[in-house]
């Protein structure tokens, strides 16, 4: 019997990918190739995401050289963002009846932004993040992590991603999954799974 569902953040929650977006608005406000811009924060990702690197570092790896400022850097990766309203209305009904918490590879100045949303106030039980735990999706130990955290066994899960990829390790160690294409259809899946 299914009783926790685990969020992931971006494509999920959040409508876009992360990057495409920072990338852009930095780019537009600065005049830049946000192309370039992008494929540098690509290519800098994983240190900064798992937490080994701060966001001061990545800034320096990133946007440095194109004249960027740090704090413009940081209110700007910090807030280009788009929560999907629809999936928030479909979460908060699932928490009458489940537990709900979120599961994202994310960044130092994001996760902090996130955990101070009042969007997202209350609504999960609980917020892990890649940078906090050190630990990425692709990793099995992060969701070993959880379960042991929430005191849940694998069969009693649900983990919702917008990223196959994302769901190669939580089936492995028997976690139910839904890959996500949108909100009518993850609601037909976690009805399939006896999710009411």
């Amino acid at each position: 019997m299914i009783k926790t569902i685990i969020f992931d953040f971006g494509g999920v929650i959040s409508i876009g990918k992360f990057f495409p977006v920072v990338s852009g608005a930095l780019g537009e406000k600065f005049g830049l190739d946000e192309k370039t811009i992008r494929e540098k924060m690509y290519a800098n990702e994983t240190e900064y995401m798992s937490g080994r690197e701060s966001t001061f570092t990545f800034w320096e790896k990133t946007c440095k050289e194109f004249g960027i400022p740090y704090k413009d850097f940081v209110h700007i990766f910090s807030s280009s963002y788009r929560l999907n309203t629809e999936m928030l209305t479909l979460v908060r009904r699932l928490k009458e009846k489940y537990q709900v918490i979120l599961h994202s590879d994310n960044f130092e100045a994001l996760s902090k932004a996130l955990r101070n949303d009042p969007q997202l106030d209350g609504i999960f039980e609980k917020l892990y993040f890649s940078n906090e735990i050190k630990l990425l999706k692709k990793e099995e130990q992060s969701f070993r992590h959880i379960l042991k955290d929430i005191q849940k066994t694998p069969a009693e899960c649900v983990f919702i991603d917008d990223k196959e990829t994302s769901l190669i390790i939580p089936q492995k160690i028997g976690i139910n999954t839904i890959l996500f294409k949108n909100v009518e259809q993850t609601k037909k899946e976690l009805l399939r799974l006896g999710v009411q």
